[in-house]
């Protein structure tokens, strides 16, 4: 019988160094806190309010209070400035992002006017129960007479909210 001196040698290898392999294991743990997602409403529309459209670059800006200026506003009524309810974690910290965008003719382009703590920046803000974030924002006619054809609108625009 022929026997493979490879095999009898690694035979020996396993059983004697195979008992000198020694293993640890051990369970740890790992901390976390659970967010809830973000909740966003939108209990009051902004409205601009009439637009003239007669003249190219020309805009109109709602601001604090619903106060309209610029010259492609039309009419002295005010416009409503748009109410964001942000529901979340009470005490995390997050970051607001507004855009606009492009239609019918014009650019809308929404404006922070208030992030729920009286201020207008966008970043490092404390949610709150009942937070309210308040939006104005400005239009601005780029072709007079496809915005003129345009009649009645919608504007839509963004808003983001991350948790930081």
């Amino acid at each position: 019988m022929h026997r493979c001196p490879f095999k009898i040698f690694s035979l020996i290898h396993l059983f004697f160094f195979s008992s000198s392999l020694i293993s640890y294991a051990a369970t740890f743990q790992a901390s976390l806190n659970i967010v809830t997602p973000i909740v966003l409403s939108n209990p009051t529309q902004l409205d601009l309010g009439r637009i003239l459209a007669a003249n190219n670059s020309e805009s109109c800006a709602v601001g604090i209070g619903g106060l309209r200026t610029g010259a492609a506003c039309f009419g002295s009524e005010n416009g409503d400035v748009g109410v964001i309810s942000v529901a979340g974690v009470d005490g995390e910290i997050i970051d607001i992002t507004l855009s606009g965008s492009s239609f019918s003719g014009m650019t809308f382009m929404p404006s922070l006017l208030d992030n729920g703590q009286g201020g207008m920046e966008g970043s490092g803000i404390t949610l709150k129960s009942a937070h309210q974030i308040l939006i104005g924002g400005t239009i601005t006619i780029d072709d007079a007479t496809i915005a003129a054809a345009a009649s009645s609108v919608q504007v839509d625009y963004s808003l983001e909210i991350t948790y930081l």
